[in-house]
C-alpha cells in the first residue's frame, strides 16, 4: 500500500554532503546548501537515511485518499463485528 519515497526535510539538512557520497545511484546533489534527491534515479536503497547527522532525510509513505478510507472502512466494520459480539454476550444488568 502507498508509494514509498526519500524526502530531505530542508529545515534540518545543513548541506555536509555526507549523503551524496552514500547515493550509489547518484541521486542526490546539493544545491543553495542543501540536499535534494532526483525521485527519478532514486531506488530507495535508503544508504542516505543512516549517514545524515541531522536526520534530515527520511522515507515517507504516500497514500491516497481511496486507500485511507479503505482502511477505515475495514476498521469500521471490525468494530461493528466485534460491538455486536459484546451485545451478544451482554447480560441484561449490562455486565459481561
Amino acid at each position: 500500500m502507498g508509494e514509498r519515497v526519500i524526502r530531505v526535510i530542508p529545515e534540518f539538512c545543513m548541506g555536509c554532503s555526507l549523503c551524496v557520497a552514500q547515493c550509489p545511484h547518484d541521486a542526490i546533489r546539493v544545491a543553495f546548501g542543501k540536499a535534494w534527491i532526483d525521485q527519478r534515479r532514486c531506488t530507495s536503497c535508503n544508504n542516505c537515511i543512516g549517514v545524515c547527522p541531522q536526520g534530515a532525510i527520511r522515507e515517507e509513505v504516500r497514500v491516497s485518499v481511496e486507500e485511507i478510507r479503505a482502511v477505515v472502512n475495514s476498521v469500521h466494520d471490525r468494530a461493528k463485528s466485534i460491538m455486536s459480539r459484546i451485545d451478544g454476550i451482554t447480560q441484561k444488568d449490562g455486565s459481561l
